[in-house]
């Protein structure tokens, strides 16, 4: 089934937060559909410029691209809060050996899982909540081959769904 053949849930860009989403899901069911318009919401939120629905399918399409979108979050949002923050960061990152990463993390940017690890010490030490952040951290903990998975669909319907998130976000 098309995930587009589904009418978008009237909460579809309501919030920064995730559906719980297991496995298997069916791809186009309404689960799916509005896993994705969140996660396309939250990019969008975390993208500093004019976006183009393009843009926006491009920047979820892989993992990678995801994850450099976080870093660059962070870099914002964090600096912002703590100034001290990269240094520990880069610290966290030096700590970290390859055996010692959750299968998830293998063969990715360590400033990802250091970033996890820097924002629940720091949230335990009174960091404010940032919704986009809490967003973007969420996506990039998917195991690699769920989060491929999930993202699928957007080679296909991915401009629609992007679409209706920058029309959200304008009006």
């Amino acid at each position: 089934m098309d995930c587009l053949a589904l009418e978008l849930p009237r909460d579809a860009f309501a919030s920064l937060e995730l559906p719980l989403i297991s496995q298997p899901v069916a791809i186009g069911e309404q689960a799916h559909v509005l896993w994705l318009c969140r996660a396309m919401w939250i990019a969008l939120h975390a993208m500093s410029r004019d976006v183009t629905p393009a843009d926006l399918v491009e920047q979820l399409q892989t993992q990678d691209r995801l994850d450099q979108l976080c870093i660059d979050y962070a870099h914002s949002y964090l600096s912002e809060e703590d100034a001290e923050a990269w240094p520990q960061i880069a610290a966290l990152v030096d700590s970290l050996s390859e055996p010692a990463l959750p299968v998830r993390f293998k063969h990715r940017d360590k400033r990802i899982p250091a970033l996890k690890l820097y924002i629940a010490a720091a949230q335990r030490s009174g960091l404010k909540a940032n919704g986009v952040f809490a967003g973007l951290t969420a996506l990039s903990d998917y195991d690699p081959d769920h989060y491929r998975m999930l993202v699928a669909v957007l080679a296909q319907d991915g401009l629609a769904i992007a679409k209706a998130a920058i029309a959200a976000l304008e009006t």
